[in-house]
C-alpha cells in the first residue's frame, strides 16, 4: 500500500494533470526529461524503481493464484476431479457405503500411496496430480496470454471494465444461481424442490446476464471513446 501511495503522489508531482491511467505510459513523453540536462528527472527514476518493487513483490503471487485456478478448472473439465471428490463426500453416499472411497480422479500412483488413508485422499487437491503436459499447457497459456494482453492493451481501465463485467455478474448472480440449480438437478430426492428458491435462482441467472450485457456495453464505450 505504501508503494502505491508513493507512486501516486510522485506521478501527480511529475506529470500533473497530464498523468495517464497508467503512469508508465507517461515515461518517455511529457515531463520525463529535464530540458536543461537532457537526462530523466530523479522523480521519474524513483517511480520506475517503485514499479520494479511492485512487480517483484506482487505479480508472481497474483500469477500463481491465477494459474492454480486455471488448473482447477481444466482438471475438473478433463477428469471431474473436484466434483467426483465432493460427490464421494455427499451425505447420500454414506447410506450406500460409498463415501470416503478413493475415486478415479487420482492416478494409480496416488491411489496406492493413499490407500491406507482415504480421508487424506479425499482432501487432496486432485489437480496436483494432473499430467505434467496439461500442467505446463495451462501455465504457459496463461503466462503468454497475459504478456500479449499487456502489450496490446494501453489503458488498464478497459481491461478492468471487461473483468468487472464478468466477475461481478459471476460472483453476485451466476455462481449462486447456477450452483443451486445444478445441485437440485444432481441430488434429486423424493421431496418436491423448493419452488421459490428455484425461481429465485433462475432470476439471479437472468439478472447476471443483464448485468453482464451492461458491463460489456460500458467497456465498448470506453474502447470507442479511445
Amino acid at each position: 500500500m505504501a508503494v502505491y501511495l508513493v507512486i501516486s503522489f510522485l506521478g501527480i508531482a511529475l506529470f500533473g494533470d497530464q498523468v495517464a491511467s497508467s503512469v508508465l505510459l507517461n515515461f518517455g513523453q511529457v515531463n520525463y526529461f529535464n530540458p536543461n540536462t537532457g537526462k530523466p528527472y530523479l522523480l521519474s527514476q524513483v517511480i520506475q524503481l517503485a514499479f520494479i518493487v511492485v512487480l517483484l513483490c506482487h505479480i508472481p503471487y497474483i500469477f500463481f493464484t491465477g494459474k492454480e485456478s486455471l488448473c482447477l478448472i481444466f482438471d475438473e473439465v478433463n477428469r471431474k476431479s473436484i466434483s467426483s471428490v465432493l460427490s464421494a463426500q455427499h451425505p447420500n453416499n454414506f447410506e450406500n457405503g460409498e463415501a470416503g472411497s478413493i475415486n478415479e480422479a487420482f492416478s494409480p500412483t496416488t491411489k496406492a500411496a493413499l490407500a491406507d488413508d482415504e480421508d487424506a485422499a479425499l482432501k487432496k487437491l486432485a489437480y496436483k496430480d494432473m499430467g505434467t503436459a496439461y500442467y505446463l499447457l495451462c501455465t504457459f497459456t496463461l503466462f503468454i496470454g497475459e504478456m500479449v494482453l499487456a502489450c496490446l492493451i494501453q489503458s488498464i481501465s478497459i481491461l478492468f471494465a471487461f473483468i468487472s463485467a464478468f466477475t461481478i455478474s459471476a460472483l453476485a448472480f451466476w455462481i449462486p444461481g447456477y450452483y443451486y440449480l445444478m445441485s437440485v438437478s444432481k441430488y434429486k430426492s423424493n421431496e418436491q424442490p423448493n419452488l421459490p428458491m428455484v425461481r429465485t435462482a433462475k432470476l439471479l441467472v437472468c439478472l447476471g446476464y443483464f448485468n453482464f450485457a451492461l458491463g460489456l456495453a460500458s467497456a465498448a464505450q470506453l474502447i470507442i471513446a479511445g
